[in-house]
Protein backbone atom coordinates (compact mmCIF):
# COMPACT_ATOMS: atom_id res chain seq x y z
CA UNK A 1 0.00 0.00 0.00
CA UNK A 2 1.06 3.68 -0.60
CA UNK A 3 0.14 6.71 1.24
CA UNK A 4 0.51 9.42 -1.32
CA UNK A 5 -0.23 13.22 -1.09
CA UNK A 6 -3.17 14.66 -3.14
CA UNK A 7 -1.17 15.03 -6.60
CA UNK A 8 -0.19 11.57 -6.18
CA UNK A 9 2.97 11.93 -5.15
CA UNK A 10 3.93 8.73 -2.80
CA UNK A 11 4.82 9.33 0.77
CA UNK A 12 5.64 6.14 1.95
CA UNK A 13 4.59 2.74 0.83
CA UNK A 14 4.38 -0.54 3.80
CA UNK A 15 3.80 -4.24 3.07
CA UNK A 16 -0.23 -4.84 4.17
CA UNK A 17 -2.25 -7.62 5.49
CA UNK A 18 -6.08 -8.00 3.76
CA UNK A 19 -9.01 -8.29 6.53
CA UNK A 20 -11.82 -8.38 3.32
CA UNK A 21 -14.23 -11.39 5.52
CA UNK A 22 -15.75 -11.17 8.45
CA UNK A 23 -14.08 -13.73 10.57
CA UNK A 24 -10.94 -11.55 9.24
CA UNK A 25 -12.28 -8.39 10.49
CA UNK A 26 -13.28 -9.69 13.85
CA UNK A 27 -9.85 -10.91 14.35
CA UNK A 28 -7.77 -7.84 13.10
CA UNK A 29 -4.32 -7.48 15.15
CA UNK A 30 -5.63 -9.10 18.24
CA UNK A 31 -3.58 -10.59 20.30
CA UNK A 32 -0.17 -9.20 17.92
CA UNK A 33 2.71 -8.09 20.10
CA UNK A 34 4.31 -6.60 17.35
CA UNK A 35 4.19 -4.77 14.05
CA UNK A 36 6.87 -3.07 12.03
CA UNK A 37 6.72 0.45 10.61
CA UNK A 38 6.56 -0.61 6.88
CA UNK A 39 3.43 -2.98 8.22
CA UNK A 40 -0.14 -2.58 8.78
CA UNK A 41 -3.43 -4.04 8.13
CA UNK A 42 -6.01 -3.07 5.70
CA UNK A 43 -9.84 -3.75 6.57
CA UNK A 44 -12.17 -3.62 3.52
CA UNK A 45 -16.21 -3.57 4.15
CA UNK A 46 -18.46 -5.09 2.08
CA UNK A 47 -20.96 -1.64 2.15
CA UNK A 48 -19.95 1.80 3.20
CA UNK A 49 -20.81 3.10 6.67
CA UNK A 50 -19.82 4.78 9.72
CA UNK A 51 -19.16 1.54 12.10
CA UNK A 52 -16.37 2.17 14.60
CA UNK A 53 -13.29 -0.44 15.33
CA UNK A 54 -12.18 -0.93 18.93
CA UNK A 55 -8.90 -2.29 20.58
CA UNK A 56 -9.93 -5.74 22.51
CA UNK A 57 -7.25 -8.10 23.06
CA UNK A 58 -5.18 -5.53 20.91
CA UNK A 59 -2.03 -4.91 22.92
CA UNK A 60 -0.48 -2.70 21.14
CA UNK A 61 -1.28 0.82 20.39
CA UNK A 62 -2.58 1.86 16.65
CA UNK A 63 -2.24 4.90 14.45
CA UNK A 64 -6.45 4.15 12.57
CA UNK A 65 -7.00 5.53 9.43
CA UNK A 66 -10.44 5.38 8.03
CA UNK A 67 -10.79 6.16 4.57
CA UNK A 68 -13.79 7.36 2.14
CA UNK A 69 -14.76 5.40 -0.70
CA UNK A 70 -12.76 7.05 -3.28
CA UNK A 71 -9.66 6.11 -1.24
CA UNK A 72 -9.35 9.72 0.40
CA UNK A 73 -8.58 9.52 4.47
CA UNK A 74 -11.41 10.95 6.49
CA UNK A 75 -9.84 10.86 9.59
CA UNK A 76 -6.99 9.53 11.53
CA UNK A 77 -7.46 8.46 15.33
CA UNK A 78 -3.51 8.10 16.70
CA UNK A 79 -2.13 6.35 19.37
CA UNK A 80 -5.10 4.11 20.35
CA UNK A 81 -5.37 2.14 23.96
CA UNK A 82 -4.11 -0.90 24.12
CA UNK A 83 -7.55 -3.34 25.14
CA UNK A 84 -9.78 -0.45 25.22
CA UNK A 85 -13.63 -1.31 24.47
CA UNK A 86 -14.38 1.82 23.74
CA UNK A 87 -15.19 2.70 19.79
CA UNK A 88 -13.05 3.98 17.60
CA UNK A 89 -15.15 6.15 14.75
CA UNK A 90 -14.80 7.85 11.32
CA UNK A 91 -16.18 11.13 10.96
CA UNK A 92 -17.75 10.67 7.90
CA UNK A 93 -18.58 7.30 6.26
CA UNK A 94 -15.66 4.41 5.51
CA UNK A 95 -15.26 1.74 2.94
CA UNK A 96 -11.48 0.99 4.35
CA UNK A 97 -9.75 1.42 7.50
CA UNK A 98 -5.71 1.03 7.74
CA UNK A 99 -4.26 -0.05 10.73
CA UNK A 100 -0.70 0.71 11.61
CA UNK A 101 1.74 1.09 14.93
CA UNK A 102 0.70 4.38 16.48
CA UNK A 103 2.88 7.12 15.74
CA UNK A 104 2.94 5.91 11.68
CA UNK A 105 0.61 8.60 10.60
CA UNK A 106 2.72 11.96 12.61
CA UNK A 107 6.13 10.26 11.90
CA UNK A 108 4.87 10.53 7.88
CA UNK A 109 2.69 13.74 8.18
CA UNK A 110 -0.68 11.52 6.90
CA UNK A 111 -3.94 14.15 6.89
CA UNK A 112 -7.24 14.26 5.49
CA UNK A 113 -5.86 15.27 2.61
CA UNK A 114 -3.95 11.55 1.85
CA UNK A 115 -5.01 9.16 -0.36
CA UNK A 116 -4.53 5.38 -0.41
CA UNK A 117 -3.72 2.98 -3.55
CA UNK A 118 -3.19 -0.79 -3.29
CA UNK A 119 -3.07 -3.67 -4.90
CA UNK A 120 -3.66 -7.74 -3.85
CA UNK A 121 -0.26 -9.71 -4.87
CA UNK A 122 -0.77 -13.91 -5.33
CA UNK A 123 0.00 -15.58 -2.43
CA UNK A 124 3.50 -17.17 -2.79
Amino acid sequence: MTFARPDGAPITTIDIEIADTNREREQGLMRRRSLGYERGMLFIFDAVNEDGMWMKNTPLPLDIVFVAPDSTVINIVERTKPFSLDPIRPTAPKKYVVEVRAGFADRHNLTDSTRIRWQRTPAS
